[in-house]
């Protein structure tokens, strides 16, 4: 099993809604959510932007020197031969930076990532690269 996080620095002040991360795992009868399943019990809650840093499941773990607080978003546990999606959806708010752990190590990192919109395609292969059992990544 690969244990997977997705960390998100935000300052307390934005508006945490519309923000989060949502992996899916392929199944023989299509791509189902990973974790938490209790989350998404209707796809309108996530595709208008679920509150998932809200949740109780969602903590606060820590603090940057500029003040920003570093968010818990999500934590699960994958088999390693499943295939595997990342959908990551943000809202218009000044994210800090999102930062990938797999199994305890940090895998990869966006810095300042402001406008999702404007995501070059070579850092999208390089997000890819960094996670090769990842089936794809999708931004919205």
């Amino acid at each position: 099993m690969s244990k997977i996080y997705a960390h998100t620095y935000i300052s307390e002040e934005v508006d945490l809604r519309c923000q989060m991360v949502r992996f899916l795992v392929e199944e023989s009868d299509g791509y189902k959510v990973a974790f938490p399943e209790e989350q998404f019990k209707d796809d309108d809650a996530f595709y208008n932007g679920y509150d998932l840093l809200k949740t109780d499941d969602a903590k606060k773990v820590g603090e940057d020197n500029d003040g920003f607080s570093k968010w818990e978003t999500w934590q699960g546990e994958l088999d390693d031969d499943k295939k595997v999606k990342l959908i990551c959806y943000l809202s218009e708010y000044p994210i800090y930076n999102i930062i990938f752990t797999k199994n305890g190590e940090d895998i990869y990192q966006i810095n300042d990532f402001r406008n999702l919109y404007s995501f070059s395609e070579s850092a999208l292969n390089k997000l890819q690269s960094a996670f090769p059992d990842l089936d794809y990544f999708i931004f919205k």
